[in-house]
């Protein structure tokens, strides 16, 4: 695979299970990248194994992120995607990328206590794109195993 790499989390027999992993995009798809606003970041994500019927965790969770961390001055702006419903199926995932909530891309607070998040600015929008340090797809909904692909 040449776009996408994952690390992998051991399974330990009878454990829980709450490390979440994620598919994290390599650094051709880092760096500024002001010009897709009001672009589109795609995917396709299908499962291969996995009981998508029980134990899923609830939403909000985030489901796609896009992080700067030296935007908002150092502390870093995180955007992310929740709420999104995927139960194992074969999807196309379309998402837009500009600030207007109808496309419902919301800040990450930096605090685990606040279960609000908003929408972001645009220039928080617009700063983000424009130094990207991270994009991270979670499609681990569950509390089991689990095996998909990008």
């Amino acid at each position: 695979n040449r776009y996408i790499a994952v690390s992998s989390i051991p399974f330990v027999v009878n454990s829980a299970n709450k490390a979440r992993w994620s598919f994290l995009a390599p650094a051709k798809f880092l760096g500024n990248f002001a010009r897709t606003y009001n672009g589109f970041l795609e995917f396709d994500l299908t499962s291969f194994a996995g009981d998508f019927t029980s134990n899923v965790v609830p939403n909000p969770k985030t489901f796609v992120e896009i992080s700067c961390s030296t935007c908002g001055g150092g502390s870093g702006i995180t955007l992310a995607q929740r709420n999104i419903t995927y139960l194992g199926d074969t999807r196309h995932f379309k998402f837009t990328l500009n600030e207007l909530p109808i496309n419902e891309w919301k800040k990450d607070p930096q605090n685990m206590f606040q279960t609000q998040w908003t929408s972001p600015t645009y220039t928080e929008f617009f700063q983000v794109l424009s130094a990207i340090s991270k994009i991270a797809i979670y499609p681990d909904i569950t509390t089991g195993q689990e095996s998909v692909g990008v």
